[in-house]
């Protein structure tokens, strides 16, 4: 469903990612793990359009989309939770939702406690709450491809479990999803592929010597 070839990117003469070869076959979960500065988040702006490849294809659902506008993915079926959850802060729950032009009982029956939440002030719920808002306006949308960075950063461990057992729903329903993480236990547990992301290559090393940095 998310196939990268030999993709470049980066930011004027700083080249992020060098030559990343990724195929997320459709309906898993694929993992993408790495530490701060492996070219995480980069990644996520060229799937989802935000950032253009230097070089390299990227193909959605067997369609070359290097040159397509985020929009655009959006309407492919593409949809983007970014890190830092990008809600409305200053809007109800059921006001962020309304936004997305879904139906919010979708997202309620997953998560009961937006339902009692929706006529509060998004600023002022929990970080977990938030996340789970910022998930629910990814799914109002029904995406086929979900792209999620950074999911449980900052977050309690139980919340971190709830927004996982999610995913993993999702993933049975048939939807694609690439996690990006810098918990490799978390995001393990439920991915079908785990893929390791350092200095801007994909890691061709065993995943406890690349990632915990050795096995005992």
């Amino acid at each position: 469903m998310i196939e990268l070839t030999d993709v470049h990117a980066g930011y004027g003469r700083i080249e992020v990612l060098r030559g990343v070869d990724l195929h997320v076959p459709r309906g898993t979960v694929t993992a993408l793990l790495g530490p701060n500065g492996a070219g995480k988040s980069t990644l996520v702006k060229v799937l989802s359009g935000q950032l253009r490849a230097t070089s390299g294809h990227v193909h959605l659902g067997g369609v070359h989309v290097n040159d397509a506008a985020p929009h655009d993915l959006a309407r492919a079926g593409l949809c983007t939770i970014p890190e830092g959850r990008a809600i409305f802060p200053n809007l109800t729950v059921a006001e962020n939702l309304r936004l997305m032009r879904g139906d919010p009982g979708i997202v309620y029956d997953r998560f009961p406690k937006l339902r009692i939440r929706r006529n509060q002030l998004a600023g002022s719920m929990s970080g977990g709450e938030q996340q789970m808002l910022a998930f629910s306006r990814a799914l109002i949308t029904d995406p086929a491809v979900l792209v999620i960075d950074e999911l449980s950063m900052g977050l309690a461990p139980v919340i971190v479990a709830e927004l996982y057992d999610v995913v993993r729903e999702l993933a049975d329903e048939g939807v694609t999803m690439l996690i990006v993480e810098q918990f490799a236990e978390t995001a393990s547990a439920v991915a079908d592929q785990v893929v390791v992301l350092k200095h801007g290559e994909i890691a061709d090393d065993d995943l406890a010597t690349v990632y915990f940095g050795g096995s005992e």
